[in-house]
């Protein structure tokens, strides 16, 4: 289960996995995350981090997280996304929302789901983040 659940949480939505000396922007805080988005010259109004958790959204993370090693509170929160009867979330392949964005509106595609569980993780602590998993390529001996 832990290897699926991490599997889970390692989703191919973000870039830049190799290191550049640089601090991955994706573990920003807000105003951070403002502050070098104007240092590439752009608004940080049209530019949103897609993991930033709402205060109702750590509210909702630690509810269903609850106490226990991160590993089992990153379980139960996976768990709880993934139970309609606590978390109903539809599924919908055209629309991709930011964590914020999908929480609100209860739906979104796969890569808003991992923003959400993501954005829940960090808000309580964990510091989980997407990677991208590239499967390599392989091939098999034919037979002569």
């Amino acid at each position: 289960m832990r290897a699926a659940l991490l599997a889970a949480a390692v989703v191919p939505i973000l870039a830049g996995c190799a290191s550049s000396g640089r601090r991955s922007a994706f573990n920003l805080a807000p105003a951070e995350w403002d502050r070098a988005v104007r240092e590439l010259g752009l608004d940080p109004a049209s530019v949103v981090s897609p993991v930033h958790a709402t205060p109702e959204m750590q509210s909702a993370a630690l509810r269903y997280g609850g106490t226990g090693s991160d590993a089992e509170r990153l379980e139960r929160l996976q768990a709880a996304l993934l139970n309609t009867r606590d978390f109903a979330f539809e599924y919908e392949k055209v629309v991709t929302f930011t964590a914020a964005e999908a929480f609100a509106a209860r739906r979104g595609n796969c890569v808003s789901f991992s923003n959400l569980l993501i954005a829940f993780a960090r808000s309580i602590g964990i510091p989980l983040q997407a990677g991208l998993v590239l499967a390599r390529g392989g091939s098999e001996r034919k037979a002569t």
